[in-house]
């Protein structure tokens, strides 16, 4: 059974390790034929520039290949790396 939607919740530092788990689930969710993917930051305490960057392109590919994507936002620690690199407003947070 494919779930249509799902939802993804990393715990800790979302660093290099963490984002290629990341990663991997995502795109397993996306190729057993998940539509809406959200990622849940509620749980990280850390986001480098590989998390960054991983968020970015799922975005760009949700955007490319018509899928829905959305990010639940993390603590304020978290989130001032999106207002730090100006990428706050350009991707789809929603409480």
């Amino acid at each position: 059974m494919t779930e249509d939607r799902v939802r993804v919740a990393p715990i800790g530092e979302l660093d290099q390790a963490a984002t290629e788990a990341l990663e991997t689930t995502c795109r397993e969710a996306l190729a057993s034929g998940c539509r809406h993917l959200t990622i849940d930051l509620s749980g990280v305490t850390f986001i480098d520039s590989r998390g960054l960057r991983l968020i970015i392109q799922l975005q760009a590919a949700a955007q490319l290949e018509g899928w829905t994507f959305a990010l639940l936002p993390g603590p304020p620690e978290v989130q001032r790396v999106f207002d730090v690199s100006g990428t706050r407003d350009l991707l789809p947070f929603v409480e």
